[in-house]
């Protein structure tokens, strides 16, 4: 890339930047994709990102055993996000058997339900987009919490059994007005 295609890249990313710092300073999360065989990786805006304090990445090449570290060279993709659980389900994404990409949706779906989770930005509990029970990592250390319901309005705990026979009524409701499809990723 020379030129007015870096100039014009590194403005874009420069635009990228500034979103990014706007997205942290308001407590959002951010994730970005980038080819490691582009020079703005290493040199321009880029860099700059990555030695922001509280931003991580993951570098990796696709070859034919699936992603593999990065070696100088080779075609390979690098990830930046300011959760370190996005990164961390990425990792063993790039690290599993299934690495197409519906899976690499679900891993960031999961890093980012395992970032809001931890920072206490949604319950166990919430209905909606998430990943399924069985298949988080902390099942076990979290399965109390998961049992407790808490009312959003009073903040007091709710009866476990009517919450769940209400959840049940509601999501059966959505069914049968056709408002709710259940869909696996």
């Amino acid at each position: 890339m020379h030129g007015v295609e870096w100039e014009d890249s590194q403005a874009h990313l420069r635009f990228l930047r500034e979103l990014y710092n706007y997205q942290g300073s308001v407590g959002r999360y951010l994730i970005h994709e980038h080819s490691l065989g582009n020079m703005s990786w290493y040199d321009g805006v880029i860099p700059i990102i990555r030695n922001v304090t509280g931003v991580y990445t993951w570098e990796g090449q696709m070859d034919e055993d699936g992603f593999t570290p990065y070696q100088v060279g080779s075609p390979g993709v690098g990830w930046l996000s300011n959760s370190s659980s996005i990164i961390q389900q990425l990792g063993s994404w790039a690290d599993s058997t299934d690495n197409g990409p519906h899976a690499l949706a679900k891993s960031v779906l999961r890093g980012l339900r395992i970032q809001l989770i931890s920072t206490g930005e949604m319950s166990l509990n919430t209905i909606g987009m998430e990943v399924a029970e069985e298949e988080h990592e902390f099942q076990e250390m979290l399965q109390e919490e998961w049992s407790t319901y808490i009312d959003d309005t009073t903040g007091m705990p709710l009866d476990s059994g009517l919450v769940e026979v209400a959840r049940a009524e509601e999501l059966t409701e959505r069914c049968v007005i056709g408002a709710y499809i259940q869909q696996y990723l």
